[in-house]
């Protein structure tokens, strides 16, 4: 340290000797006039200002080195200057050097006569699929090429772009492992003069495919830019004129040279010194300098000020972010902001007196015999030895080069220090002048852990010192360059370092606060490899210091986080790096991975997660221990438009968390909402793989129903990230294939094209845009075996996949996804179905694969006629032999006389009960809405699932496949559900003559396999399944064709349409009444059980699936009709309620149409509507809610459905109150609970009510079925309330009748077991059996959607809400309490239910009149009690009260009696 600090002290003397100002600029190998400045030393004819002039090999270095203050000034390309402004680097242009004319072009193999030649069968570099060409990345160069690729029509897949220097790719193109290229400069005239890999062919000479002059014209233009950092413009604008004023005078006398002038032709002594400028790496030929030269539009002073720069940087800008090399979207950056980026101050300040003054002339101070100083590597000097071992102490050591020489490319130097016993290794670097980011030095410790790396250019005092964590551990240095001299000329520096190492007594300082590094903790930033060792208390790890604003460029940091719990927790509390740039990355286990070992490891390490951006994940848990590692590059040094930026997180122990699924989770708290890392299928211990499974862009909890979670509710996957899932296929020997498929999507209608989605949402190339985001599939030896695209051909099923396999293909497979920079539109992800195919037929065909119980829905179907058995389609059987009906006769007959004997009783009593029977029918239609009875039963069918054989005798109807999309486009009377066109007649005759022999038929374009039942286009070999039809339907059509008339439409079975796989079918018994919720044309009708005849427990046992409901579901209207008086009857004593259970809430308002919900906004100033948004506010005032509206949900079929089912719960609790009572909160009942649901279920549950099938699926914890809770707060955390498309949230406010509860338990079907003997279980299962704050209803009809309410939030919940929760203060089981007709048991006024009741024989009994009764029993009859009326009783209300019997009472307040008062009842 004493050392370095005398050194550093000397410094600014020594440089004080030499110059009082550094100036290092920035320049191309380029053939340009500013290079005569650069070479004849022009700028350094004053002895206070030294220039130095730095050749970059592109301008995506110089960028950065200009952001991180390598540079001071440098040329640019247009684009690399867009890609540092969009990414707000620090620097700013001052003038416009050039236009790129035609002097950048890609460069190709002449074979290649046009951009999409590239993507042919014409034979590549190496042998590979496609096309390789190279350029510097971020380049003006990079960005012609992508432009070249976009406007051919090709994409980032249709050819190789690989991103290398210009050396590197004349190295390439000579070896013949490149194509081609896009460049400038000595690598431009390098392809053009010499031929591809040596080769002599003519084809493989190199030829200008696409000048930078034709982009132009493409309105891509390009150019150079002279740049300066902000500091420097701030503190030397001086400096800056004088060089742009000294380059605008070089191009000033290029331009104005005259005819014949000989300075500036080939051999002229100007032109010969730009010769000696572009030869300083390779020797080059002066003729193609002068015409390199004359490539270039070259604009004067005035131009330059005129140039719209701002425009075409804001256009280059958007194009890279189209193309994947910027992160984030700067369409949002106005033209003013590019505005403000170029600095006119020195252009403007020029006069024509400064720069039109040609180089010749005295006045102009310019010496062409002048050369400057340029910096070389020297043989002379000794280059440093690939190994050294130093135990003596103190050691200086260096790269090699002396004096101002240059240090020495392509080396990789190592000295091994071994302190003695008991000391410990300090390293302090006194000098290190080297090229960012790949020239620099590592310090590594004994067990080859990081310590630290530097790259750059530094002032010494400000490198820290670093020192070994252990006594007597070695240390090893290394010293690595590349293979690129920046040729440094003018003022010459000192470049490469010098390091002093020695033995120090005290090891470094080990508590230094988060973020800062060093032996003494001097350095404000993260510095090599840490260990970490989490505990109970929180442990934080930084970017950098607290309180500094950016992280250090080119940062290389890592922790190895250990934990003595099996797990570790690590949380996010500040993420603000440059997005796409810049990222944390946390691999599993101890083992550093490459770049942070001395060694490489034998295997990297899996890698779990990666962030980068400002927007920090959820807490994450892991498997312990973890490496966590952070890289930055050299610009940016925070996320854009962060003044404040880098990263800190907390680690902890944790305990194991519980998130089971079908694969392994990389995050083991399963707390992401997307994939990352590496997955494993999950196989049970002793069980085999399975043939097919599924997996998702998503991630999350996996559902109770043990679904993998959706992409349907994301928003957007991220950017740069790789995720994989690895499989294994059982019988490998018989494997032909992998079929795949992407599932469809919850809101499929197989009548609504409009709904025909699948759930592929992946980035397609467009017309000027690339992605590279695909799903790669391997086997186990890693070679491809095929590649699912965001588009496909339009010929084919957009999100349809069949791979074949090699005849020895393995049973191992893995599935990776890799996303790239950004998304320009937000793209959801995707489900994905896999399958082994072990036969010929693809998926879906006969013999093919087929999965119809994936989430309720059938993703996979069989072609049309066909059934699913064993996930194999198969033809129906044969037809069966016709059956002896003789007894079926004799049955008939007997049962026949019974029929006459009971019509002529049935007409006798029709006669005499018809007019009462029309009187109670108009009754029945006042008083409910909807019913219907169930008049046998009802068992939801599945989908075929018999393996049958096809009938080839009988006659058949020949279809082939055609796109869903595309059904509308053929006449009605040729389709068959749901995507198959029927043949023409000539060629059905053909087809079932050639059917016999198995031929083929020739239609036109087409050949049609009637063995194969394949149909093949000849001219793109694009294959269609075929369907024979021979069931009874499939005849009569085929005799309708013949007839060339549409057959009439055929009936309908009892199998719901295809687009209502994905809800509940209904589970009916006979007599069973049902509340018509919603009702198809096609005779379906969705409904909910109010009065079950059934044994609902033993249903429960044998049918309680997913699919099945037992409550509310989709059923024929076949199987039901108009309840009966007698059916009404019994449905009424179920409820035991008051005569006007069903009568709708006083408030509400009327309704047109009692079948179909009505909506009534509530006015922001009633008291309505305070009462809703109180019960909202209660507990989500920190959430900052803007309450859009909120509407009260009228329909009379769902709020009848809720009165029967409320009624029966409380009259059960009321009169039998049965064994294991657990509700003691006094209220069966809660007014409101709260469900927060997404867009796409909101219609649904206002017409059908709350359905497990497409309201439930977001928790199973405490069992499967609808959530609801007790505060607002958890419904809209937004997980379970996603936004719609206007940003907006919605929840419902629930009457819910919670009845009697159970302890939820996770993937429960149904609640606990409340009495054996009776078989009756517990109505709801709750979070915490004391206080529940959630509840899950398994019945539809036990919540009823009162009031919907739409929001915002400006500051939602940023983690999940918790559970088992304290009731908030002020909270009310009844926001209703002291409404009218709202009391916790209620009734209303009399209306057609009385009338109802009089028509079934009910005696109302229960009424009390006003007057009093006799006292005591006197004059016989019913006993009477007293009873006190409640303070909140009213009249019309019914109570209940106990007899002195023990027996409870009904009863209904009189009239004319007080609240408080006493009446006498009847027991």
């Amino acid at each position: 340290m004493a050392m370095r600090a005398l050194l550093a002290s000397l410094l600014p003397a020594l440089a004080a000797a030499q110059c009082a100002t550094r100036i290092r600029v920035g320049t191309f190998g380029d053939s340009n006039p500013e290079a005569l400045a650069v070479m004849t030393d022009w700028l350094n004819d004053d002895g206070d200002e030294c220039w130095t002039f730095y050749r970059q090999p592109s301008g995506g270095l110089s960028i950065a080195k200009l952001d991180s203050g390598d540079l001071d000034i440098a040329l640019l390309g247009s684009t690399p200057y867009a890609a540092a402004a969009a990414r707000r680097g620090r620097l700013k242009a001052v003038s416009v050097a050039h236009l790129k004319g035609s002097s950048q072009a890609l460069i190709t193999r002449a074979r290649f006569d046009e951009p999409k030649a590239l993507s042919s069968d014409t034979i590549k570099a190496g042998g590979t699929a496609k096309a390789t060409l190279a350029t510097p990345k971020t380049s003006t160069a990079h960005y012609i090429a992508l432009a070249v690729i976009a406007n051919a029509g090709l994409d980032l897949g249709s050819i190789d772009l690989v991103f290398m220097s210009p050396s590197q790719i004349t190295a390439a193109w000579d070896a013949g492992t490149i194509d081609g290229a896009c460049v400038w400069g000595t690598a431009f005239s390098h392809l053009l003069n010499n031929p591809w890999g040596g080769s002599a062919d003519p084809l493989d000479a190199g030829d200008i495919m696409v000048p930078a002059s034709s982009v132009a014209h493409w309105d891509y233009l390009t150019g150079n830019v002279l740049a300066a950092s902000d500091a420097f413009i701030t503190n030397h604008a001086d400096l800056v004129a004088k060089l742009v004023e000294k380059f605008e005078q070089t191009r000033y006398d290029y331009r104005s040279k005259e005819e014949g002038s000989t300075l500036w032709a080939a051999a002229g002594a100007y032109n010969q010194k730009v010769t000696d400028f572009a030869s300083l790496k390779t020797a080059q030929d002066a003729a193609d300098v002068s015409d390199r030269l004359a490539k270039f539009e070259y604009l004067s002073v005035a131009e330059q000020l005129q140039y719209d720069l701002d425009e075409m940087t804001r256009d280059s800008a958007y194009f890279f972010y189209e193309q994947k090399v910027l992160a984030e979207d700067p369409s949002a950056d106005a033209l003013s902001f590019y505005t403000a980026l170029y600095d006119t101050t020195a252009l403007s300040g020029l006069t024509a007196g400064d720069y039109q003054t040609l180089l010749a002339d005295p006045a102009a101070s310019f010496d062409i015999n002048a050369a400057a100083p340029v910096q070389r590597e020297q043989g002379s000097d000794p280059r440093c030895a690939t190994s050294t071992t130093v135990t003596v102490f103190p050691d200086t050591f260096t790269d090699g080069s002396t004096g101002t020489n240059a240090y020495a490319n392509d080396t990789d130097c190592r000295w091994q220090f071994t302190p003695p016993s008991g000391n410990y290794v300090s390293i302090d670097i006194t000098k290190l002048m080297s090229e960012q980011p790949d020239d620099g030095l590592e310090v590594y410790d004994a067990a080859g852990d990081l310590l630290a790396a530097f790259t750059g250019r530094w002032d010494p005092i400000n490198l820290p010192e670093v020192r070994s964590p252990t006594a007597g551990g070695q240390v090893t240095a290394r010293w690595v360059t590349n293979s690129y001299d920046e040729n440094a000329i003018g003022a010459l520096e000192d470049v490469g370092f010098e390091a002093a190492a020695g033995a120090a007594t005290s090891g470094p300082n080990t508590n230094c606060a988060a973020g800062t590094s060093g032996a003494s903790c001097e350095y404000a930033y993260c510095l090599g490899v840490v260990d970490e060792a989490s505990a109970t208390a929180a442990t934080t790890i930084r970017s950098q210091a607290a309180g500094t604003p950016l992280y250090a460029p080119n940062s290389r940091c890592g922790w190895r986080v250990t934990s003595t719990t099996d797990y570790v927790e690590l949380k996010f509390t500040k993420l603000a790096i440059e997005n796409g740039f810049d990222f944390v990355r946390i691999y599993a286990g101890s083992t550093a991975p490459t770049g942070f070992s001395l060694t490489a490891p034998a295997a990297e390490p899996k890698l779990l997660y990666a962030a980068t951006g400002s927007a920090p994940p959820p807490k994450l848990v892991f498997a312990a221990p973890v490496f966590v590692t952070f890289e930055s590059d050299g610009l940016g040094n925070t996320a854009v438009g962060s003044a404040d930026g880098g990263f800190a997180i907390e680690h902890r122990v944790a305990a194991k968390p519980d998130c089971a699924g079908a694969w392994t989770s990389p995050v083991a708290n399963c707390a992401l909402d997307h994939c990352t890392g590496e997955s494993e299928l999950v196989v049970p211990a002793g069980a085999g793989p399975p043939k097919h499974g599924e997996f998702s862009s998503s991630a999350g909890p996996v559902a109770t129903d043990g679904s993998i979670p959706s992409s349907e509710l994301a928003t957007d996957y991220p950017a740069m990230t790789i995720c994989s899932w690895k499989f294994t296929l059982p019988d490998a020997a018989s494997l032909k294939g992998l079929s795949l498929r992407a599932k469809k999507a919850s809101t499929w209608k197989e009548n609504d094209e409009a709904t025909w989605n699948r759930l592929w949402d992946v980035e397609a190339s467009g017309a000027l845009t690339s992605t590279t985001d695909a799903v790669h599939v391997y086997a186990s030896d890693n070679t491809l075996v095929g590649t699912l695209k965001g588009a496909k051909d339009e010929a084919e099923d957009p999100a349809v996949w069949e791979f074949d396999l090699t005849d020895s293909p393995g049973d191992t497979y893995t599935a990776v996804f890799a996303s790239d920079l950004n998304n320009p539109v937000p793209k959801k992800g995707f489900d994905l179905v896999y399958a082994g195919r072990y036969g010929d037929a693809i998926a879906g065909a006969s013999g093919g694969f087929c999965v119809c119980d994936h989430g309720g829905a059938c993703d996979w179907p069989c072609d049309a006629g066909l059934g699913c058995k064993g996930n194999t389609c198969r033809p129906p059987s044969k037809k069966k032999e016709p059956v002896d009906m003789t007894a079926l006769i004799v049955v008939i007959c007997v049962f026949a006389v019974f029929i006459v004997i009971g019509a002529a009783y049935m007409v006798y009593m029709h006669v005499q009960h018809q007019k009462a029977m029309d009187a109670m029918a108009q009754e029945l239609k006042d008083a409910v809405v909807g019913f219907k009875v169930c008049v046998q039963d009802y068992v939801p069918a599945g989908h075929s699932t018999q393996q049958d054989a096809v009938d080839v005798s009988s006659p058949g109807t020949w279809y082939w496949q055609e796109e869903a999309h595309k059904m509308g486009q053929h006449p009605p009377h040729l389709t068959k559900q749901p995507n198959w066109v029927a043949f023409e007649s000539e060629i059905q005759n053909q087809l079932e003559q050639a059917l016999g022999s198995g031929g083929t038929v020739q239609s036109r374009h087409y050949a049609i396999d009637t063995g194969k039942k394949e149909q093949t286009n000849t001219r793109t070999g694009f294959k269609r399944p075929v369907l024979r039809d021979t069931s009874s339907e499939g005849r009569a059509h085929g005799e309708a064709l013949q007839r060339k008339v549409q057959p009439p439409p055929g009936g309908w079975g009892d199998a719901r349409p295809e687009e209502l796989w994905d809800q509940d079918a209904l589970l009916l018994r006979k007599d069973s009444i049902v509340q018509v919720s919603k009702q198809r044309d096609d005779g379906w009708i969705y409904g909910s059980v109010v009065l079950n005849e059934g044994d609902e427990a033993a249903d429960l046992k044998r049918y309680g699936d997913d699919g099945v409901s037992l409550s509310s579901g989709w059923f024929p209207e076949k199987v039901s009709d108009i309840p009966t008086a007698e059916q009404l009857r019994e449905m009424q004593k179920a409820m035991g309620a008051g005569d006007d259970a069903l009568a709708m809430p006083k408030y509400w308002d009327e309704v047109k149409d009692p079948l179909v919900a009505q909506y009534f906004p509530l006015a922001q100033g009633s008291a309505k509507y305070k009462r809703v948004h109180d019960a909202i506010a209660l507990t989500t005032k920190q959430q900052q809610m803007n309450i859009h509206s909120i509407e009260r949900v009228q329909n009379i079929g769902l709020w009848q459905s809720y009165c029967v089912k409320k009624s029966q719960i409380c009259q059960r609790e009321a009169e039998s109150r049965p064994p294991n009572p657990t509700n003691h909160s006094g209220s069966q009942v809660r007014n409101w609970l709260f469900h927060g649901c997404g867009p796409d279920v909101v219609d649904k549950i206002l017409q059908q009510g709350f359905n497990r099938s497409f309201c439930g699926k977001n928790a199973t914890l405490y069992g499967k079925g609808v959530y609801f809770a007790r505060d607002a707060s958890y419904s809209t955390y937004p997980l379970y309330s996603p936004a719609d498309g206007r940003g907006l949230q919605t929840v419902f406010a629930v009457r819910c009748v919670v009845g009697e509860w159970s302890q939820g338990v996770r993937d429960g079907l149904t609640p606990g077991v409340r009495d054996d003997r009776m078989n009756l279980l517990y109505d709801t299962t709750v979070d915490d059996m004391k206080k529940p704050s959630i509840f899950v209803t398994y019945h539809d009809a036990q919540a009823y959607p009162e009031y919907r309410i739409r929001f915002n939030q400006a500051n939602p919940a940023r983690s999940h809400p918790r559970a088992r929760q304290p009731e908030p203060g002020g909270y009310r089981r009844n926001w209703l309490e002291g409404v009218e007709g709202e009391e916790e048991v209620q009734a209303a006024p009399a209306n057609a239910m009385d009338r109802l009741a009089g028509m079934l024989g009910r005696r109302n009994s229960d009424r009390v009149a006003p007057a009093p009764p006799p006292a005591g029993n006197a004059g016989g009859g019913a006993p009477t009690f007293e009873v006190r009326l409640p303070p909140n009783a009213r009249p019309g209300v019914t109570i209940m009260a106990r007899a002195p019997n023990g027996n409870n009472v009904r009863l209904t307040v009189p009239h004319g009696v007080p609240p408080g008062g006493i009446i006498h009842v009847r027991y």
